[in-house]
């Protein structure tokens, strides 16, 4: 299982994202679960975003987005991305946008969102660089070239983003129009973002070489903690590497890893 997401306006309603099984939905909170398309370009799904306005209207990244890459040609994960698929009706159809590849481009999907002040806006990060739609995803702009990983939206605002690539921390205050590199040594391979509604100036970042850091400052700067997750977690390379925040709580962290000691 790659993505869980919650219909924002009823939380009764889940999909996930599988790494080799399409696209599941439950209507009764995780109780029973119906697969909604077994035909799809890609049976790998990296991501999910849901319109928050319009919750019927649902985004799909294509695509195992974390599956094992070794080099600009080698993937021993699932499918490559077939491209950015959309729903108009909770999942039970599916059309292509206007971000669309086939398998021989080799192009993979890491992350996949709306901006929340305004959901005709998208960004993907993806192997090939940060791509961006302005209207549901008909045409796309690259605005960022390079492997990059995770987007993040600081909490309250739709103007502030931030990307990563391979070590640093990019940032934009313009929709994602364009990106200023703000800071480097965030690890190496990927780099995971969390961020908190809790304090929206706080950006924590993650690296599968296992260094954490932590901004209080909206990433203008980073310092590491006095504890890190690897005395507690064994990081295993690129596909496992998941960081989140409580929105509650800005000093509860979770991190996802192999084992946990």
């Amino acid at each position: 299982m790659n993505v869980i997401r919650f219909n924002p306006q009823n939380a009764n309603t889940i999909y996930i994202g599988t790494a080799c099984g399409g696209i599941w939905k439950s209507t009764d909170a995780g109780v029973t679960w119906t697969g909604l398309e077994d035909f799809l370009p890609s049976l790998s799904i990296a991501d999910i975003a849901i319109n928050p306005r319009y919750p019927d209207s649902i985004y799909v990244a294509t695509g195992d987005g974390y599956g094992y890459e070794s080099g600009p040609y080698d993937f021993w994960g699932g499918l490559y991305t077939a491209g950015i698929l959309v729903s108009p009706d909770g999942g039970q159809t599916w059309n292509p946008t206007g971000w669309s590849r086939s398998q021989v481009d080799r192009d993979i999907i890491q992350r996949l969102q709306l901006n929340p002040g305004n959901p005709d806006i998208l960004l993907i990060s993806t192997r090939n660089g940060v791509f961006r739609s302005v209207n549901c995803g008909t045409t796309w702009t690259q605005v960022k070239t390079g492997h990059f990983y995770d987007i993040e939206f600081r909490p309250g605002s739709s103007d502030t983003v931030y990307t990563t690539n391979g070590s640093g921390l990019y940032r934009s205050v313009n929709k994602g129009q364009s990106f200023t590199l703000l800071n480097t040594g965030l690890g190496g391979g990927r780099v995971s973002l969390a961020v908190t509604q809790a304090n929206p100036d706080i950006v924590y970042s993650l690296s599968e070489t296992g260094t954490f850091k932590k901004s209080t400052n909206n990433g203008q700067s980073f310092t590491l903690t006095a504890s890190k997750p690897t005395d507690v977690i064994t990081m295993y390379g690129y596909y496992d590497c998941v960081l989140a925040a409580s929105p509650l709580n800005q000093d509860i962290v979770f991190v996802g890893g192999m084992d946990v000691v």
